[in-house]
């Protein structure tokens, strides 16, 4: 069942439990009276459009006014929250901080937002906001570690621990977690298993161990295979395209981004390796259309990091090409200088 789907029906039994109209519903939770026709109706056509007014935010009635003990409210912010993921990362955030709001007493359902939040900060490279929340779930998990369900937890703080790590350049302290990880799960399948694998793909790719990069990135891919998780199947193959664009397989490249056009978050990189390609094929113009895109994708969201590498590469093959004056803004421009300081540069090698 999709974020969507799961959603909708946890509407549809709140209507029916309480005897609410949708205005009824909206009144009390913040959650557009428009956006919630629009959703039990099935008209998913405009949802991105109407998303940006399914919240209402914090000045608006909380959603404390819905019956708390039955955790009603959680269930609904947590599947809008899954939903934005999706269209888009800051209504995602709103809604699993507003489902946060109103689990003060009970350690499950705040895990499980704060697991989300933590998520969403870190795709949205927030990475200092990512740390301050997962010392919050630390302490939850310590302050209920005698309780089922909390070693999933556990597992996950380690997980996020690795990724903030790698958001630090702290490539061994990221290392250990991951594989410790690794180890926990005992061999089974888990969606933090899977990113464990995934972000060890990527540590050895930025060491240049592309052939041990390319197993981590198998063992990740037969995880997510196995648990039907198709937003991280796509961000995994975007970064196996980088593997086989270095490695000199622009065909494998080619269909692995083409498995991955459907993430949103991927675009920018999509386009990158994409002018990769078409430049080593020697089609340079070609190639400049697509890296200027995706400079203009990471720009809209403002991937500092991912806009550096992008520019750098931009300025080298402008350099080939003879256009001297518009390489030498692409390289000493802000966002060059943070790629040369951060060692980006290296991600964009083809």
């Amino acid at each position: 069942m999709s974020s969507l789907e799961l959603f909708t029906r946890n509407v549809r039994a709140l209507l029916e439990k309480r005897s609410w109209r949708i205005c009824d519903l909206a009144d009390r939770t913040g959650i557009s009276g428009a956006y919630l026709s629009q959703v039990l109706n099935g008209n998913k056509k405009n949802i991105s459009d109407i998303g940006s007014c399914g919240f209402a935010g914090p000045e608006s009635p909380g959603p404390g006014s819905i019956v708390k003990s039955t955790g009603a409210i959680e269930s609904v912010c947590i599947s809008e929250g899954n939903t934005f993921q999706a269209l888009d990362l800051r209504y995602a955030l709103k809604w699993y901080e507003q489902g946060l709001s109103c689990t003060e007493d009970r350690w499950q359902p705040r895990a499980s937002l704060l697991v989300n939040i933590i998520g969403v900060l870190l795709q949205m490279k927030r990475t200092s906001a990512a740390e301050q929340y997962l010392e919050d779930l630390q302490d939850l998990v310590t302050q209920n570690e005698t309780l089922s369900g909390v070693e999933h937890y556990r597992q996950r703080c380690a997980e996020m621990r690795g990724i903030i790590c790698m958001q630090m350049h702290d490539w061994a302290g990221a290392r250990g977690a991951f594989e410790q990880v690794i180890a926990q799960s005992q061999g089974k399948w888990a969606g933090h298993v899977g990113v464990a694998w995934h972000s060890l793909g990527l540590l050895n790719y930025y060491e240049d161990k592309c052939e041990e990069s390319r197993n981590c990135f198998t063992s990740a891919e037969q995880c997510f295979l196995a648990l039907g998780l198709e937003r991280q199947l796509e961000a995994l193959y975007v970064d196996l395209a980088k593997v086989a664009l270095r490695q000199g397989c622009f065909e494998e490249a080619e269909e692995l981004l083409t498995r991955a056009e459907k993430c949103p978050h991927e675009q920018p990189w999509i386009l990158l390796l994409r002018a990769c390609v078409e430049k080593c094929r020697g089609h340079t113009t070609k190639a400049l259309a697509l890296a200027r895109a995706a400079i203009d994708g990471f720009r809209s969201r403002d991937f500092e990091n991912e806009l550096a590498c992008a520019a750098l590469w931009l300025s080298k093959v402008l350099t080939e090409n003879g256009e001297l004056l518009d390489a030498r803004f692409s390289r000493t421009g802000p966002s060059a200088s943070i790629a040369r300081s951060d060692g980006m540069s290296s991600t964009c090698t083809t």
